[in-house]
């Protein structure tokens, strides 16, 4: 399985979708199969902690930077 680095404008991104897509249809049945999306009150706690890395980090990937080193780490 390959490991996939999104910044975090990107995971972002995809918690907001997830919030948009829990407050459309938290809970659905279908041919016998029962799907609960996420637990909304965790996706908004994931969106705040997000939002605040975008804006003291910028759109960068997590951990590509280094705070307390000599050595700056890219992953382009």
């Amino acid at each position: 399985m390959a490991v996939v680095l999104r910044t975090w404008g990107e995971q972002l991104g995809e918690v907001q979708t997830a919030i948009s897509a829990v407050l459309v249809n938290q809970k659905y049945e279908l041919n016998g199969r029962r799907l609960e999306r996420a637990d909304l009150e965790w996706l908004h706690k994931r969106e705040e902690y997000l939002t605040d890395k975008l804006a003291s980090n910028g759109d960068v990937v997590a951990g590509s930077t280094v705070s307390r080193g000599a050595y700056q780490v890219s992953f382009s």
